[in-house]
């Protein structure tokens, strides 16, 4: 959004740029153990692939719809207005994205408990007293 409004000086640009880049670390970083945590371990590498074919899906479908919004602009060369309107539809795309991650349910293991990591980093789900009284 703030290259969308934003975007007369240089300075404007690094700050969005850096912004956006620092964000891109946190979020990447953190997919894959959400990923992780969210599945059966023996799920772990099919939900791994679908997050990095999703992701990199996501990055060229992406690329090429801001691409045609900018040369859709103008005849000749990209306009001003064109930037503008493909960072504030990506702006409004990262919206819908946000809200739908909000609306999703969380994950659960067996019996309705949400999965914990053991110390070990496999997915295991907590017994109780009452899960050990009937094994």
């Amino acid at each position: 959004m703030a290259l969308g409004v934003a975007h007369g000086a240089l300075w404007q640009l690094a700050l969005a740029g850096t912004a956006l880049g620092v964000a891109y670390g946190f979020a990447f970083a953190s997919l894959g153990g959400l990923v992780v945590n969210a599945v059966r371990p023996d799920r772990t590498g099919a939900a791994t692939g679908v997050n990095t074919l999703l992701r990199t899906l996501g990055g060229a479908v992406g690329a090429q719809l801001a691409a045609v919004i900018i040369t859709g602009s103008a005849a000749a060369t990209p306009t001003e207005a064109g930037y503008t309107m493909a960072f504030l539809a990506s702006a409004a795309v990262a919206a819908v994205a946000l809200a739908l991650s909000a609306a999703l349910p969380r994950g659960r293991g067996p019996g309705g408990r949400h999965p914990v990591r053991s110390p070990s980093g496999l997915c295991a789900v907590r017994r109780t007293r009452r899960d050990s009284a009937q094994t």
